[in-house]
């Protein structure tokens, strides 16, 4: 697929989702809902090119991440659901961040976030979780669907809290 000239062809911006599959079709879900950009791309492995993520085709790997940046595509944001011990998505993070991207945190609509909770770059706050005052969930995380951080509990960087879990504090 050729290299549209994104930063000045479209009404709003655009945003290339690095991973292809389940989560890939939850983020582009919540950013449809939300209206949150124009267009999306999707970045994956060069096996899946022409395959569809939902109504989304995959036509771009993550070597060519690069050159979309170069064609105006200033957003990014990770759709690899699951952290595991290789450190896929930190290392993607880091690779996003070198290249300029600005990776937005994407909330769902029927999430609720306390104003008084503070919630990282890059992390995806799903459809009914909660995320209760005081709480601090940290850069490039997943708080999946129905997920509940409770008021003073704090998640790192770089963490995936799985659907419906509970995290508390103790004191």
């Amino acid at each position: 697929m050729p290299f549209e000239n994104y930063s000045s062809t479209k009404e709003r911006s655009a945003i290339v989702l690095v991973g292809g599959g389940g989560h890939c079709e939850v983020v582009i879900d919540i950013i449809r809902e939300e209206n949150l950009f124009g267009e999306i791309l999707i970045s994956d492995l060069h096996e899946n090119l022409g395959k569809y993520i939902l109504d989304v085709r995959i036509d771009y790997t993550d070597d060519q991440l690069e050159k979309l940046f170069n064609a105006g595509v200033k957003h990014a944001f990770i759709t690899v659901g699951k952290v595991s011990l290789d450190d896929r998505r930190k290392q993607l993070y880091e690779k996003l961040k070198t290249i300029g991207f600005k990776i937005p945190t994407i909330i769902s609509s029927s999430a609720h976030v306390s104003k008084y909770a503070i919630i990282g770059e890059g992390t995806l706050v799903g459809k009914g979780a909660i995320v209760n005052a005081g709480a601090t969930v940290g850069r490039n995380c997943i708080i999946n669907t129905g997920v509940i951080i409770e008021h003073d509990c704090s998640v790192g960087d770089n963490v995936h809290v799985t659907s419906g879990s509970v995290t508390v504090v103790y004191e």
